[in-house]
């Protein structure tokens, strides 16, 4: 963004005016501006204005300087005075708008700076640097509006969203009542649910009592059944072996028979032969 630094500008009849000191003070910020020292070219131009306190030349470049220190209010006024003096030609009206144009574009005033820029369109009409800020400021005027457009929308439906909570919940003391009634229901059927668990807790208890006992009987029952098999199996061997007895009885008595037949038969043919 250029800035006039009004250096020679002014005409020779109103240069004529300053002190030879006011002069010298000037020449020398104009040097520090230049060098980019413009904190020291700031205390020269102010050292001119002491001596000279209407000098326009020293006061536009004190606010030349201010601007790239970025002291913008103190620009602003050094260039709003200047714009508004009946004594300053087009040119430095012209030249002090623009840079005012710049000072509250710096500071984000776009509205202010568009103004501005177009009373310094007004007296320069084919300034092309004006034409350029002026476009430029008038973006940024349209993008800030319409982002406060957006804001204000954002809050107007948050608002609202907040409105419709408030009657959803009844609003104020009724709400508080509600809220306080909700939770002395919650209260109640925690207590309930709690009785219930402890209910049902005991219902399972005996429930499992009944089972382990069941468990035991069942348990009891099949050691006694089985001491029952094991007992009919200790006798199923006994009774095998008084079988096994009896029939080894019987086995002898058939052989002794059978012997004694054989034994009398024989004798009964031996008689026979001698006979």
């Amino acid at each position: 963004m250029k800035l006039a630094l009004l250096i020679v500008l002014l005409s020779v009849g109103i240069q004529s005016v300053f002190s030879q000191d006011g002069a010298n003070y000037v020449r020398k910020g104009n040097k520090e501006f230049k060098k980019g020292n413009f904190y020291e070219a700031e205390l020269e131009y102010r050292k001119a204005m002491q001596q000279e306190e209407n000098s326009s030349k020293a006061q536009f470049n004190l606010g030349d300087a201010l601007f790239r220190q970025e002291k913008y209010d103190e620009a602003l006024k050094n260039f709003g005075a200047l714009s508004e003096r009946t004594d300053a030609s087009p040119e430095l009206k012209a030249s002090s708008l623009y840079n005012l144009g710049n000072s509250f574009f710096k500071q984000q005033h776009y509205r202010e700076s568009v103004e501005a820029y177009k009373q310094a369109l007004r007296l320069e009409p084919g300034a092309k640097d004006i034409k350029y800020n002026l476009s430029a400021a008038l973006r940024k005027l349209q993008q800030q509006e319409n982002q406060q457009n957006q804001n204000k929308d954002q809050n107007q439906q948050q608002n609202k969203d907040q409105q419709n909570q408030d009657q959803k919940n009844g609003g104020g003391e009724g709400n508080d009542q509600k809220n306080q009634d909700q939770n002395q229901q919650d209260n109640k059927d925690q207590n309930n649910d709690k009785g219930q668990q402890q209910q049902q807790n005991q219902e399972q208890g005996k429930e499992q009592q009944n089972k382990d006992q069941s468990q035991q009987k069942q348990q009891q029952g099949n050691e006694e059944q089985q001491k029952k098999n094991d007992k009919g199996a200790a006798m199923s061997q006994e009774d095998a072996a008084q079988l096994l007895k009896a029939l080894e009885n019987q086995e002898s008595a058939l052989q002794a028979k059978v012997q004694k037949a054989k034994a009398k038969a024989g004798a009964k043919k031996k008689t026979d032969k001698d006979w």
